[in-house]
Parts: structure tokens; C-alpha cells; sequence
């Protein structure tokens, strides 16, 4: 059947950065100068790159997914969001950091798809007390696991956040 692809994929990718140009430290830089230290092997420094790259894309892409979903939802937002990047920026550029304080719908929706649907894990990994605890009313057994439930704690009618301007900081 041959060699597994992705192990050669991510190590060439991690080696090739390791070994670019600039003189500038990198992850890659760091795992080839420590491998010989911890005895990492190929398969190693590949799976260390490898899962970097994996969390990176995965986390891109979920949010581009999310903003899909938000446009799908919320029909009205999107024509604002164009609206006021085609009079900032215009239709031959991308926008740039120096935008931002221009585009406050555009960078309040780009908050409210963050918030709507986090991909991140709000709150840290779930945490587990030494000793029963008391929370307010709530029992919690040790050494259960306890997480923040975000979604709750960020619920808000996103038309009603969008249209009183509350995410643009208005009150």
C-alpha cells in the first residue's frame, strides 16, 4: 500500500519552514532544534506540525461556516455589512487594519458570528472540584466535570443586538 502521505506532507512542511530564509524563529525551527533533545522522531515531528495546521484550518473554517449560517439567518445584516464596505473601501481592494475604525458594522458583525457560534472553548477546558461545592443553588459532586456553558451565557436576539447599534457600542 505504500507509505502514509501526510507524514511526508507535514514534515516537508514543518523542514521547509524550519530551514526558510529570514533568520526568524518559528514553531518548526523550535521542534527541529528540540527533536534530537526528546528523541522525536520523523513521524513525531510530523504529527506536532501536522495538528498544528489541522487546529489552524479547522478553526478558520468552522467561522467561515458560521458567518454562512449568519447570512442565511439574519438576511438583512449582509447588505448593511456590503453597503458600508463599498463606501470604505471600494470594489478594487480588500480591507485593510487601517479600515477597521471606519467599518464599524462590518467589524460588529464579524464579532456577533464570533460570539453566535464560538469555536473556541469559552471558559478553558472543563475543571473538576476536589470537594462537593454549593454554586449559588446548584450541588456540584467532585470530580465532576464542570464547563461554562457559553452559549447560554452569550444569548442575546442578534436582530435586536444588530438593529439598536448595542454592538457598535451605542447603549
Amino acid at each position: 500500500m505504500g507509505k502514509p502521505r501526510a507524514k511526508n506532507f507535514f514534515y516537508a512542511l514543518a523542514q521547509e519552514a524550519a530551514h526558510s530564509e529570514g533568520g526568524k524563529d518559528n514553531y518548526a525551527k523550535k521542534l527541529f532544534e528540540l527533536a534530537p533533545k526528546y528523541n522525536l522522531s520523523e513521524m513525531e515531528l510530523s504529527t506536532l506540525s501536522g495538528s498544528l495546521f489541522g487546529a489552524g484550518s479547522d478553526t478558520s473554517s468552522s467561522t467561515l461556516i458560521t458567518f454562512l449560517l449568519a447570512c442565511c439567518a439574519f438576511p438583512d445584516v449582509l447588505p448593511k455589512a456590503w453597503e458600508e464596505l463599498d463606501r470604505v473601501v471600494g470594489p478594487h481592494r480588500s480591507p485593510t487594519f487601517e479600515d477597521e475604525a471606519n467599518l464599524p458594522y462590518v467589524k460588529a458583525f464579524a464579532k456577533e458570528v464570533l460570539r453566535w457560534r464560538s469555536v473556541a472553548i469559552i471558559g478553558g477546558q472543563p475543571h473538576a472540584p476536589i470537594q462537593d461545592e454549593i454554586y449559588k443553588v446548584s450541588f456540584i459532586q467532585h470530580c465532576r466535570n464542570v464547563s461554562t456553558d457559553h452559549w447560554r451565557t452569550g444569548m442575546v436576539d442578534t436582530e435586536e443586538y444588530l438593529d439598536t447599534g448595542q454592538c457598535l457600542g451605542n447603549p
